[in-house]
């Protein structure tokens, strides 16, 4: 059995997934699912927004066990080449992480956040929606990202705060 085999049978069937042949996508991952995207109506009920795009997933990438990633809304969410997700990760909506991460067990990234290259999450980081993350950053476990975070940043507590350069 090639190792894409169970993903490619057990993902989410949605024409917009696209998987690198050379990805390592363990037994319990779920690719491709629709986000957990509402909106509030007049009346205050939810009106859920459609999922309509994909996932990308560039070469070279491991994702473990029990971690989700949510396919766009009208683009792919994206995760670039090298990148290795640790188990019981989830990966939100419109999310693009960029190449050669590492996301220790538990991370959650929220919706539409942008991750950039050669990034270090420790366990259980959680970095809120729509929060863009530069590169050659380090995030300790536990961190909570409440707003955008510079290149070279050393990020720990919650909320996340700056404990140094990175350089």
């Amino acid at each position: 059995m090639d190792r894409l085999e169970f993903a490619r049978t057990h993902q989410e069937r949605w024409p917009g997934n696209t998987i690198d042949e050379d990805c390592v996508i363990h037994w319990s991952a779920k690719i491709g699912k629709d986000g957990f995207g509402f909106v509030r109506q007049e009346d205050g009920s939810l009106l859920k927004i459609p999922h309509a795009a994909g996932v990308t997933i560039e070469k070279d990438v491991l994702i473990r066990e029990y971690v989700t990633v949510d396919r766009g809304v009208k683009e792919n969410t994206l995760i670039c080449e090298g990148t290795k997700i640790d188990h019981h990760c989830h990966i939100a909506h419109n999310v693009r992480i960029g190449r050669h991460n590492t996301l220790a067990n538990g991370c959650i990234i929220e919706g539409s956040c942008e991750i950039g290259d050669f990034n270090t999450f420790g366990a259980g980081v959680i970095v809120q929606r729509k929060v863009k993350v530069g590169s050659h950053c380090i995030f300790g476990s536990g961190a909570v990202v409440t707003k955008d975070v510079d290149d070279y940043s050393v990020m720990v507590g919650n909320p996340a705060k700056l404990l140094r350069k990175n350089v």
